[in-house]
């Protein structure tokens, strides 16, 4: 057994090792300069590695490799005329090797003359980059810009399948006199690369369907950009669960480049039960069945309800890809809806179809034509009516993040017609409008804009169905008033609805801590019939978000700014930003 003493003393001598451990190294003091000249400095000047006891001959060697390091890292930002005094400096644990810089002036760039060889000049990424290059003549020399000049040119011809480029000349003269520097770059392209032969595994779907997803084309330029917009078309296409495209840049000459895509089906179906609340509807219980993909040939369909005391509806769409590159598909739709409030009740069937196309500027079109049955009470009127409503709409969209989008848009724009007499109970036009902009304010904070317009023309204004109606107030409208309560109304002060409807809001959004963030905000809007009647309601409040996965969960608190009440509202709702 080991006596107790020697236990502790080693136990002390455990403790003791780290203090022992950590012994003195010599430090690095730079005068004279700031900024990214003494980071340069700092970054190659090492003199930790020396002993504290180096003799002087020694040192002599120390300084002399650090003035060579230190003046390495002054040309590097074109301080060519820079003097250093070196000194050691004595210290009680050890020493400091002193460096007092006198940069001099620093070299500017008087002249880049670049030269293309080859037609890798003529593509769109080297006009665009040609045209916004960030190193420019008159600025500070910096052999890293320097460096990323040549990087990007190569870089490019990466991009575009230029394989066999290179520099026949890439020269930088630097006139130490003047402070001068001339950057002189020649570069050879070559031969373009081509797409050589595409191959596609996957056992889900017809080839003929899977061959219409396909945007690479043998024999097309090679452009490492249609690469990714070939890898989004087929994971926003909702069958696969993973896309891989491998190309063989090493096959045959490096002319043609053989392109492999493997495709992973996703899973086949899917269920959602949820449970939610909203101001708007109170609690809320849903449930969706979707089948991704319901035969070989890329069909789907997506069953979809939810209950709520004031909303209960379902619906059934089948989707029908036509075209190429999924850019369009046809859904045809089967729903009904019932929709209480305090002044209406609607119950409505619908049926349609929409063809939906996705053009190639970005924007997305759907043509639509929709057979509307509707029985409704409103504190107006009561009908049965019917449309057949052919209508045409566009939108477009901007989304660099999901989760909290700091920039970004959303546009949209609707229209719909029905005539008396073909199908239809009367004559009805409309035009909806909306957009929604978010903006970056200070660290962390953005600003939110929303504005909605919508113009209605209707020949009897009270057979005009409650859902076709115009309302305001609620969550995504004017948060100080109730779901729906502002609008035109009867003599007994109650709510009808209205033919036209304008509305905005401006928000202001900070992050508190992640995911939590809380905002500012003022609504205006209403609806109505005449424009020169036309009254304007605020109201503004604070909320609070948290940043879910499917969107932010918002809890607002507003006031109504029209001085009716004293009521604080509160408002619950949920969904992405854009």
């Amino acid at each position: 057994m080991i006596p107790r003493w020697p236990k502790r003393a080693i136990l002390l001598l455990f403790l003791l090792l780290p203090v022992v451990g950590e012994a003195a190294t010599p430090t690095l003091v730079i005068k004279g300069v700031e900024g990214e000249p003494r980071d340069n400095i700092e970054a190659l000047v090492d003199v930790s590695r020396y002993p504290c006891d180096a003799p002087e001959w020694r040192f002599a060697r120390i300084r002399q490799r650090a003035e060579k390091d230190a003046i390495k890292a002054l040309h590097a930002l074109g301080y060519y005329q820079a003097k250093l005094e070196i000194k050691r400096r004595p210290k009680p644990d050890c020493w400091a090797l002193e460096i007092d810089v006198t940069p001099g002036p620093r070299t500017i760039i008087s002249s880049i003359d670049i030269r293309i060889i080859g037609s890798l000049k003529d593509t769109p990424g080297y006009r665009r980059w040609q045209k916004h290059r960030a190193i420019k003549p008159g600025q500070p020399l910096s052999h890293a810009d320097y460096e990323q000049l040549k990087q990007t040119i190569e870089s490019l011809a990466s991009q575009y399948g230029y394989l066999s480029g290179k520099f026949v000349r890439h020269a930088l003269k630097i006139d130490k006199s003047r402070n001068r520097a001339m950057i002189d770059l020649v570069y050879d392209s070559g031969p373009r690369a081509k797409i050589g032969k595409v191959t596609v595994e996957q056992s889900q779907f017809r080839p003929r369907f899977v061959n219409k997803l396909i945007i690479l084309k043998q024999g097309d330029p090679f452009d490492t950009a249609e690469l990714t917009r070939q890898q989004a078309a087929l994971n926003d296409s909702g069958y696969f669960s993973r896309v891989e495209i491998e190309v063989n840049r090493q096959a045959g000459n490096g002319l043609e480049l053989p392109v492999k895509i493997k495709l992973h089906p996703r899973k086949r179906h899917a269920w959602r039960v949820g449970l939610g609340a909203s101001t708007n509807e109170g609690p809320r219980v849903s449930l969706k069945f979707d089948n991704r993909w319901a035969n070989r040939s890329g069909h789907s369909y997506v069953f979809d309800s939810r209950w709520s005391p004031v909303v209960s509806e379902g619906s059934l769409d089948y989707a029908i890809p036509l075209g190429d590159a999924g850019d369009h598909k046809l859904n045809l739709g089967l729903g009904s809806r019932e929709e209480r409030t305090d002044t209406s009740l609607s119950r409505t069937i619908k049926a349609g179809a929409k063809l939906v196309r996705t053009q190639g500027n970005g924007w997305k079109t759907i043509s639509s034509l929709e057979f509307l049955s509707e029985d409704f009470t409103t504190a107006d009127s009561e009908a049965n009516v019917k449309l057949l409503m052919p209508g045409f709409g566009v939108s477009r969209s901007k989304r660099p993040s999901f989760l909290f989008p700091r920039s970004g848009w959303r546009i949209a724009a609707n229209t719909q017609i029905a005539v008396e007499g073909l199908l239809s109970d009367l004559d009805f036009g409309q035009l909806t409008g909306s957009i929604k902009i978010i903006r970056p304010a200070a660290r962390q904070s953005r600003i939110l804009l929303r504005g909605g317009a919508g113009l209605s023309y209707v020949n009897d204004f009270p057979r005009l169905p409650a859902s076709l109606r115009f309302y305001a107030g609620g969550d995504n409208s004017v948060r100080g008033f109730a779901y729906k309560s502002l609008g035109p109304k009867n003599d007994q002060d109650e709510v009808i609805g209205g033919k036209h409807f304008l509305s905005g809001s401006i928000e202001y959004e900070t992050m508190v801590k992640q995911p939590w963030s809380v905002a500012f905000f003022v609504d205006a809007g209403n609806a109505f019939n005449h424009f020169d009647k036309y009254e304007l309601k605020k109201s503004a409040g604070i909320g609070v978000r948290y940043h879910s996965p499917i969107g932010p969960i918002r809890l607002d608190l507003a006031h109504d700014l029209e001085g009716n009440g004293d009521a604080i509202r509160l408002h619950l709702s949920m969904g992405p930003d854009l």
